[in-house]
């Protein structure tokens, strides 16, 4: 709840289609067999472990909405 940025969030069940399909996503993690892709704006960041999936996924949320804030200029 820190995030007050606007932000889609996509949560897939393929990571091999899932940042294609999400590329209108801010940010998203398409999962597998235990363990995921994180992607932000439809490239793929990394593959993370199940066990940091959330994690994973919050600070890239994080991530994204101050890179949003920065790039209009306010932070």
């Amino acid at each position: 709840a820190d995030v007050s940025e606007p932000l889609t969030v996509a949560v897939m069940g393929c990571p091999v289609n899932g940042p294609g399909e999400a590329k209108a996503a801010g940010v998203g993690l398409a999962g597998g067999r235990g363990k995921a892709v994180l992607f932000a704006r439809g490239q793929v960041l990394k593959t993370v472990t199940e066990s940091r999936m959330i994690a994973e996924l919050t600070d890239a949320v994080r991530q994204e909405a101050a890179r949003r804030v920065r790039a209009r200029g306010e932070g």
